[in-house]
């Protein structure tokens, strides 16, 4: 049913997302949801769960959380009350350890994957903490950076970045951009699609530069990267379904007024002095974040410099806050919502938001909300 035709109308509504985003008009879908809660919260659990640096947080089918934290290499699964559950890994190359714990993805309600980005491995584990599997990724001439999760027929599907050689400080270059995927033992099943990835000023990155956006969903991964606003279908047997949106460019000097405002109210004042100084490209991204849910239905928060430019502490994924977009999987616009300050989004399903909140002090909780419609 999550066949690569049904998301034809999906990238148009995307179109319709960024286009409305550029031009500085206020986003309405048909219906107004908001987030209840958090209805799974960890602050209360200071002596068991201390996050360094939460990576990435899934959701369980039992409503509980899977987190990994990059700073401590672990894997951190939390009960629906808020409770830890358990918790495993620890930096090392052995059996269920980690060199880096960047994402994490719970496929069914048995098991959670996490991908170690710096060892190349999928580790498995069962719900309650047992080891069951580890997969090295035997890829051929390139590196999978990013795990975008699992295909129904238990494929991995991974994106990477391919940058060029070095050029002059003041030449803009741009990284190619691949996706790829694996057999469930790790072998190399080719390249799924290729774009164009972050832009760069010699060595330097653009403070506002796209990254990588990508979910696997179903026997299918929707994708987009680069520049060009071009959102993708990618599947492993039907060729790819490019659209090309056809976005105005907005003006680069308001983004770069925009970011300056946001350092400045972070009290990054040396990072302002030098955005005067810094290079923008002439395209700003159109997509800030990509999720799908348990239905098929889009969700996506347009770009934002103030919230999700790479400048900002953290870079995307953990400034959070402003406002998301949510389509039928058949592209129909279907509702807006405007999630809490410092809350991060990483994953929904039924009715949970899943992500972290960051408290005054810049520490990372894992917590759900209750999306209410």
């Amino acid at each position: 049913m999550r066949r690569a035709h049904r998301y034809g109308g999906v990238a148009v509504a995307l179109a319709v997302i960024a286009s409305s985003a550029c031009s500085g008009d206020s986003l309405q879908g048909d219906e107004t949801w908001a987030v209840d809660g958090p209805v799974v919260d960890t602050r209360a659990i200071e002596d068991r769960l201390l996050l360094g640096d939460v990576a990435d947080v899934a959701l369980l089918r039992d409503g509980g959380l899977a987190v990994v934290d990059r700073a401590l290499r672990r894997l951190v699964v939390v009960e629906p009350s808020g409770e830890v559950r358990f918790d495993v890994g620890g930096e090392g190359e052995g059996p269920g350890e980690f060199m880096s714990a960047e994402r994490v993805w719970s496929p069914d309600a048995s098991r959670i994957r996490v991908y170690d980005d710096r060892s190349s491995r999928v580790t498995t584990f069962g719900v309650d903490g047992s080891l069951l599997k580890v997969v090295r990724l035997e890829p051929a001439g390139w590196r999978p950076s990013l795990f975008l999760g699992e295909l129904r027929d238990g494929r991995l599907v991974f994106t990477g970045v391919i940058p060029p050689p070095a050029r002059s400080d003041s030449e803009e270059r741009l990284d190619s951009m691949q996706v790829g995927w694996f057999g469930p033992n790790g072998d190399d099943q080719g390249v799924l699609g290729l774009g164009r990835g972050m832009r760069r000023f010699g060595s330097s990155l653009d403070p506002v530069s796209p990254v990588a956006l990508g979910v696997a969903y179903g026997d299918s991964v929707v994708f987009a990267a680069g520049l060009d606003a071009i959102v993708s279908v990618l599947h492993p047997t039907q060729a790819e379904i490019p659209v090309d949106v056809g976005l105005a460019r907005p003006d680069p000097e308001t983004a770069r007024a925009r970011l300056a405002e946001e350092l400045a109210r972070r009290g990054q004042d040396g990072l302002v002095d030098r955005l005067a100084d810094t290079r923008i490209g002439g395209e700003i991204p159109r997509i800030a974040s990509l999720l799908v849910d348990d239905r098929g239905r889009l969700w996506v928060k347009p770009y934002d410099p103030g919230s999700d430019a790479l400048w900002l502490r953290g870079g995307p994924r953990r400034t959070g806050g402003g406002e998301w977009m949510v389509f039928e999987p058949g592209g129909d616009r279907l509702a807006r919502l405007v999630v809490p300050d410092r809350f991060t989004p990483t994953d929904v399903s039924g009715d949970l938001l899943a992500g972290f909140l960051r408290d005054s002090l810049d520490v990372p909780h894992p917590v759900a909300y209750r999306v209410v419609r």
